[in-house]
């Protein structure tokens, strides 16, 4: 099988010119697996896309949008990136770690968050892969630091390019198009049906969006529920419903464009209920995913993963057959006293 057995929006070329355009950072395919401790205790069988190691640099799904992200940065001369995140985010260590070997400079602007024992690691890890962090207290600061920063490096013809927060944009939202695909060869004749209900992580959204317009491509109807682990204010259905219409214009021509978006919308189910006290913020529930997962070897965080297996534990999903999207990178163990932590941060923490 193949891509082309799916199609029924794009032929074979219009579909190869329009995905092929990246740089390849995957290792290979994630694999898909039983969890066969979570499916007895659930009474359902229970898969994972598992997208932890899709990369020995740095893996998770941020390695998808960032093969065309990049890719459209070096295509445009790009030679420093500016982007935005929070203390401990990943898609700024994946970015910097990814962007070592490009000859590019990454520039991140940092929110505070929660104080969990990841976010040091994450920033040291940032700080070592080579990025520069811009901290400031909050969201109209972060936008005037980004504009700041762009102006000076435009004006001293630096090339800078700008990348949304969680790598969201029409080019992030290709990688997952592409994962929509590979799921469905992977699992054609594993799982049994092929309405099986889909839950993932509903961040900054490109993931969801690029899995609902592959599926969409494919002519496939399957249950996405994109479980809410930011505030309403970073993603919500317009800020999908834009990242939908822009990632279309990529894809297919202007006649097609209107049915695809509205397929690919009609598959999304946005679940708040998981999120607790809002992004960053453990919950109870996400706890007892993670004690279930580890029955089966794998490692769930408190701030996405989590909540996101919590969603698919308390759903009462009728559907025999579940498929569970684990985009979060596989971190190591480390020593605290091997961190390289600014003085801004250490500050901040004593206070």
């Amino acid at each position: 099988m193949g891509y082309c057995q799916y199609l029924k929006y794009m032929t074979k070329v219009q579909f190869s010119d329009n995905l092929d355009k990246k740089i390849h950072l995957q290792d290979g395919l994630s694999p898909i697996r039983r969890l066969n401790h979570a499916s007895k205790m659930l009474g359902k069988s229970v898969f994972i896309k598992d997208d932890s190691d899709i990369s020995s640099v740095y893996g998770g799904s941020k390695v998808r949008k960032l093969e065309f992200i990049l890719y459209d940065a070096l295509n445009k001369g790009a030679k420093n990136l500016v982007t935005i995140g929070s203390w401990g985010s990943h898609h700024i260590l994946a970015t910097a770690r990814h962007t070592q070997a490009l000859d590019l400079n990454l520039h991140a602007v940092v929110l505070a968050q929660p104080e969990l024992p990841h976010i040091d690691f994450t920033i040291s890890q940032s700080i070592s892969a080579g990025a520069h962090l811009y901290p400031v207290s909050n969201e109209l600061k972060a936008f005037l630091k980004i504009r700041s920063l762009m102006k000076a490096m435009q004006k001293a013809r630096l090339n800078p390019y700008f990348i949304s927060l969680g790598g969201s944009s029409d080019f992030g939202v290709l990688g997952t198009v592409n994962a929509a695909i590979e799921i469905l060869d992977q699992t054609d004749g594993v799982l049994r049906s092929d309405r099986y209900p889909i839950y993932m992580a509903l961040g900054s959204g490109s993931s969801v969006a690029g899995l609902a317009l592959g599926l969409a491509l494919a002519g496939r109807v399957n249950p996405i529920n994109a479980i809410q682990v930011t505030s309403s204010m970073v993603v919500n259905r317009f800020v999908l419903k834009r990242l939908l219409k822009s990632a279309a214009q990529l894809l297919v021509g202007p006649s097609q464009q209107k049915s695809l978006v509205s397929l690919a919308e009609s598959m999304i189910i946005i679940d708040k209920t998981h999120l607790g006290k809002g992004y960053g913020w453990p919950t109870p529930e996400g706890q007892n995913a993670i004690d279930m997962c580890a029955g089966d070897d794998l490692t769930l965080d408190p701030i996405y993963t989590g909540k996101v297996f919590s969603a698919l534990i308390s759903s009462g999903e009728s559907q025999e057959e579940i498929l569970y999207w684990h985009t979060h990178a596989h971190t190591l163990p480390f020593n605290p006293q091997d961190l390289r932590l600014p003085s801004w941060y250490a500050q901040r923490r004593k206070r």
